[in-house]
């Protein structure tokens, strides 16, 4: 129950789309989810709703998407400098 007012408080805040309010939106909700992780694996408990949240928009989901795949890409360059240089 102390949940549901914490979501409904959720709502009346975050109103607007703008990049800050998403942010700001991700981060509550994130730490409501760590609020009911106790309740983990309890008869009842939603594990597909009571999920973080690791980006708050599709634009976000990509360039996170890019960045890991530029890091690996420069892990493997790397490697492979250093297996050449053997």
């Amino acid at each position: 129950m102390a949940v549901g007012v914490q979501i409904d408080e959720l709502g009346l805040w975050f109103e607007d789309e703008e990049p800050e309010t998403l942010t700001n939106r991700q981060n509550a909700w994130n730490h409501l989810v760590f609020s009911v992780w106790p309740w983990e694996g309890a008869e009842g408990f939603d594990a597909t709703r009571w999920r973080l949240i690791h980006h708050r928009d599709l634009e976000s989901d990509r360039n996170s998407a890019r960045h890991r795949v530029q890091q690996l890409e420069a892990r493997a360059e790397k490697q492979r400098a250093e297996l050449d240089g053997r």
